[in-house]
């Protein structure tokens, strides 16, 4: 078996390592969108029990009760969203950091309120819709940069406002810090000491680096559903990156290099993802991606040195046969003396195989032992003239 042919045989084993990672973080991610949605029906009953028992009229609403109410139904906050002659603003809140705040830039969520106002039903492309409701996925909040929500919005046209109670990230978490994909991404990195990074990526925002808006604070406001890397890492960057990541992604095809990265060989693998359109990864412009880009970093030392493992143990095999060739012919040839032993020319070839082999010059070494085999053939073709 050549070198090469190990190393063809090498990349089909990782990429079936590549493919089992695949299934086991998709098989997590899509349980932790069930999660989410689980959150997003239980934000419905809490919108509909607050609408029993709040008064129909947005202007008769005091915050204070928003307050106890958001106690009592076990959420972080409610608030009401009324609509105005140009926006939707929010008009009464239990958090007072919500108080005023225009939604007129919140793309997409202003366009489901509209819909919920004008239809009390949202048709838009992404998010979690159900009679009279819809949630976004987990986002980072406008009115305070520094934590992560999940809100919902309920009408359905015996108010003249929004319900919106939210809660924080912390149940999400719980649950994604024991089956989540970093999770997942950690233990089969502790595992395989060969696998030296895993990372999901999101080949529309990558390029431009994380997404940042100004909030109408004017704080920057971070949009985790648009993060460049947002399962796992990829800190192993290859000279041609966004080359190799675009290339998977068009193409759909896996692509696999060989390179050194910060004076370490490895092996990068590139392996696009198709997955279902969701809220939680959009692109650059804030629509669903269809697909992701899985990078795989290998130590590719390690392998290296399973390959020359492999070649000693072959030269091993070569260095007995070319003996056994050596002592043939040495018996088939008419004595001249000035011509080596056979002694000689085995321990001399065998010197040379060793020698080859440790130094780990493999392709030296397959020529080194084709050329002692022909050398052996043209040596019995002469004796049989």
């Amino acid at each position: 078996m050549t070198k090469q042919a190990l190393e063809r045989s090498l990349r089909h084993e990782l990429g079936a390592v590549a493919g089992q990672i695949e299934i086991a973080i998709e098989q997590s991610r899509l349980g932790a969108e069930k999660y989410q949605e689980q959150i997003g029906r239980q934000l419905r009953s809490v919108s509909i029990a607050a609408q029993y028992a709040l008064d129909a009229d947005i202007e008769k609403v005091r915050n204070e009760q928003l307050i106890e109410l958001s106690e009592r139904l076990g959420v972080l906050h409610i608030t009401l969203l009324k609509r105005t002659e140009d926006d939707i603003v929010l008009y009464r809140s239990s958090d007072s950091r919500q108080l005023g705040l225009k939604t007129s830039s919140w793309k997409p969520w202003y366009e489901a309120f509209n819909q919920l106002f004008d239809k009390r039903q949202v048709t838009i492309d992404w998010g979690q819709s159900l009679d009279n409701f819809w949630t976004g996925p987990f986002e980072v909040a406008s009115s305070d940069t520094s934590k992560v929500r999940k809100w919902g919005y309920y009408y359905d046209g015996s108010t003249n406002y929004i319900i919106d109670p939210y809660v924080s990230y912390d149940m999400q978490r719980e649950y994604e810090e024991l089956t989540g994909a970093d999770r997942l991404i950690e233990q089969t990195l502790l595992k395989n000491p060969t696998l030296l990074e895993i990372g999901a990526v999101n080949p529309s925002t990558y390029p431009r680096g994380e997404q940042l808006t100004e909030t109408e604070l004017g704080e920057e406001l971070r949009h985790i559903t648009q993060m460049p890397v947002f399962y796992g890492s990829n800190a192993y960057v290859a000279r041609d990156e966004l080359r190799h990541i675009d290339e998977a992604y068009r193409t759909n095809t896996p692509v696999t290099i060989r390179t050194t990265i910060a004076g370490r060989p490895v092996m990068k693998q590139y392996v696009p993802v198709s997955i279902d359109r969701v809220a939680s990864i959009l692109d650059a412009e804030g629509q669903p991606l269809d697909r992701y880009v899985l990078t795989i970093v290998s130590d590719y030392r390690q392998v290296q040195d399973a390959l020359t493992r492999q070649w000693l143990m072959l030269a091993g095999i070569a260095a007995v046969l070319i003996l056994c060739a050596a002592v043939v012919a040495s018996r088939l040839r008419r004595p001249v003396e000035s011509r080596p032993t056979e002694d000689e020319v085995g321990s001399s070839r065998l010197a040379a195989i060793r020698s080859l082999a440790e130094q780990g010059k493999l392709d030296e070494l397959c020529a080194y032992v084709d050329r002692m085999t022909e050398e052996d053939r043209q040596a019995r073709l002469r004796q049989s003239e």
